[in-house]
């Protein structure tokens, strides 16, 4: 990780595009410069936005003695080092997976992702 500020991050990235320091560089290319660096900033800043909102967009391993999913809901689940995409909780609270109907003992779940919209 970089400890260098957004800023100076900016300025690195506009000197390898021009070859030059901001005040070596005429008034119109003083401008394209400043904008350079202003969008390196505010496309920086965004990304760490949207970095900082990720774990309320990204589903998370939710531990089965936190909660349990709503019954019969497919989920995803794991069990030591096996994942199943399909698996389910019923309203005894018995763990199973679609794959081939087994029951199993998962220590976490995951609510699946929602379906791609289709275009028309």
């Amino acid at each position: 990780m970089s400890s260098k500020t957004p800023e100076e991050l900016a300025e690195e990235y506009a000197f390898n595009i021009f070859g030059e320091r901001y005040e070596s560089l005429d008034s119109e290319e003083q401008f394209v410069y400043a904008q350079a660096v202003d969008a390196y900033v505010a496309a920086y800043k965004a990304a760490q936005d949207q970095l900082a909102d990720a774990d309320k967009v990204m589903p998370q391993w939710i531990s089965v003695e936190d909660r349990m999913p709503e019954p019969d809901t497919c989920v995803l689940i794991r069990q030591d080092d096996t994942i199943w995409v399909s698996g389910f909780c019923n309203a005894l609270k018995m763990w199973g997976h679609y794959e081939n109907g087994e029951t199993c003992a998962p220590t976490h779940w995951m609510p699946l992702p929602e379906p791609p919209k289709e275009e028309k």
